[in-house]
């Protein structure tokens, strides 16, 4: 009967997920950065398309591409530049403009294919650590998650990181249980692919070690070389890492663009360290200089400098290019189900009764980890960014399942799970604009935060079946989105600046994520929303 929930909860997933998938246009960094930047990949081996992330989320959606006869321009200016928006859309909407579907289609079903997995890991971690009944009932509130099920659904970094994340995180409390040589290995390769994720995934190494550190200090362990063994399973995953990039060995600069701007960061850094650094050694040591990993050690370098100057961020009625420290607070708050947050409250109440075990510290410490540190970036453009987070609640979660519940609380956890459900199928396909009711639902979900937790370019089907069902010949469109909208059978025209200022006697679409850039949005009352993210304004 395990068996038995456990497929059918996961299959549950998959066709929520698919399904929901099916009803939405491309989003931003699937078109721009993630789907042909990992096709390139394959193809060339030459990592000069958004190299702002680790390759494996763009080497696992990029896979299936390698079975389909498709055209790239290789030789095209834009790859010469690097110009990885550009190059994608001529990739997708001129070369194989007739394949863009089945391309997104098929790239999006390998990152489900992940969430499945991340979903059976939940479940697995969740019975090691509470039983199995607790592991069904993790599995369940990931299964019905809507964040978890949106980013599933999507050709994007997040559900590959946080699947990765939490294999990293069960396969190294295996082996700090039991520290043998098979263990040691597979925590190894756990930690690099989690590394080969994201760069947030540096933040497990400090996390492991201050576990293993706990370990000592509680002295839960007999094995004192336990901590060599930890620097053993780091330095295992740096060559899972290197390998990724196929061990290759290279200048910082080769297969760069924009080489004078790169030479002048590396030059400002090093000079705060070393006065009196000459630029001479800077360009030598950046260009001639071969080394192992140079791909990866400039896109973290890159990752660092993003994170320290900000991108301009939504929160609460209110743009900043420096976020805020309570983002993900107020995110979490928002876009979590009630009923979900009431069992994480009954989870946090059941500490006063039995406090962490040491295997919940696997759970909680890179939680607060990634948690913390997505708040004090600057980097704050969507709740995606903690994604590895819902997993560890999830997990954290199935604690009240060890409890000794009554007939009333047992009926509360009930009703908060068939809550949960009701949630989930009432969010079908527009699982990325979720908000819960404290704020009004997704309805309101605009006035509070906006890019990747609300507009994305995602509802492009919607804003085509309003077109269809009103006959619209024309409309005008501010879009936030990569994708080609002619291809749903939108005919449209762009907004000009002119009527950004003021409206003619036109249908208007806009994007949420653009309405404060329209002078006359606020003025005027939306005639209705395309999914959630496009308003429609019917000015005729």
């Amino acid at each position: 009967m395990r068996i038995f929930f456990v497929t059918l909860l996961l299959l549950i997933f998959a066709c929520l997920s698919i399904s929901s998938m099916m009803q939405k246009s491309g989003t931003c960094d699937e078109i721009a950065y993630h789907i042909v930047a990992g096709y390139s990949y394959f193809k060339t081996f030459d990592f000069r398309l958004n190299p702002s992330n680790p390759p494996l989320p763009r080497y696992i959606m990029a896979f299936p591409l390698n079975f389909m006869d498709l055209k790239a321009s290789f030789n095209d200016i834009n790859w010469q530049k690097a110009d990885s928006a550009k190059f994608s859309r001529k990739f997708f909407f001129q070369d194989n403009r007739d394949k863009f579907r089945t391309i997104l289609f098929l790239s999006r079903l390998m990152v489900v294919f992940c969430g499945i997995f991340a979903g059976f890991l939940v479940y697995r971690t969740a019975s090691r650590f509470y039983g199995e009944k607790s592991g069904l009932f993790s599995l369940f509130l990931f299964c019905f998650t809507p964040e978890i099920i949106a980013h599933s659904s999507l050709a994007t970094l997040d559900m590959v990181f946080a699947c990765f994340t939490l294999l990293a995180i069960f396969s190294f409390w295996r082996f700090s249980t039991t520290p043998a040589l098979t263990n040691i290995l597979f925590a190894s390769v756990s930690l690099g692919l989690a590394q080969l994720s994201k760069g947030s995934a540096l933040l497990l190494y400090p996390a492991f070690l201050f576990l293993i550190f706990i370990k000592y200090i509680k002295k839960q362990t007999a094995d004192k070389y336990l901590f060599l063994k930890t620097i053993l399973i780091f330095i295992f995953s740096v060559i899972v890492i290197w390998a990724g990039y196929g061990f290759n060995v290279k200048s910082f600069l080769a297969q760069t663009v924009n080489q004078e701007e790169k030479i002048n960061f590396a030059q400002k850094t090093i000079s705060k360290f070393i006065p009196g650094w000459d630029r001479q050694k800077t360009e030598h040591l950046l260009k001639d200089v071969k080394l192992p990993l140079t791909t990866y050690v400039t896109t973290i370098l890159g990752v660092a400098e993003h994170t320290k100057e900000g991108h301009n961020t939504f929160i609460w009625g209110k743009w900043s290019q420096y976020g805020s420290r309570w983002y993900y607070v107020v995110a979490f708050l928002i876009k979590t189900p009630i009923p979900m947050l009431i069992l994480f409250g009954f989870a946090l109440f059941s500490l006063c009764r039995k406090s962490l075990t040491e295997n919940e510290l696997y759970i909680v410490v890179p939680a607060v980890l990634i948690f913390a540190a997505a708040s004090f970036s600057k980097l704050q453009i969507g709740i995606r960014y903690i994604l590895p987070v819902y997993l560890l609640i999830c997990i954290f979660i199935s604690r009240v399942r060890t409890f000794k519940l009554g007939f009333i609380k047992r009926g509360i956890i009930f009703l908060l799970g068939v809550w949960i459900v009701t949630i989930s199928l009432f969010s079908w396909s527009n699982y990325l604009s979720y908000f819960n009711e404290f704020i009004g639902g997704p309805d309101n979900g605009w006035r509070y935060l906006r890019d990747s937790n609300l507009d994305w370019g995602q509802d492009l089907p919607a804003l085509a079946k309003y077109v269809r069902k009103n006959k619209i010949n024309e409309l005008t469109f501010f879009y936030f989105g990569e994708d080609d909208p002619s291809l749903y059978g939108i005919n449209f025209k762009n907004i000009t600046a002119e009527e950004i200022e003021k409206p003619r006697k036109a249908i208007y679409a806009i994007s949420a994520q653009f309405l404060d850039s329209v002078n006359w949005s606020r003025l005027y009352k939306p005639t209705t929303k395309a999914g959630f993210s496009i308003f429609i304004y019917d000015l005729r």
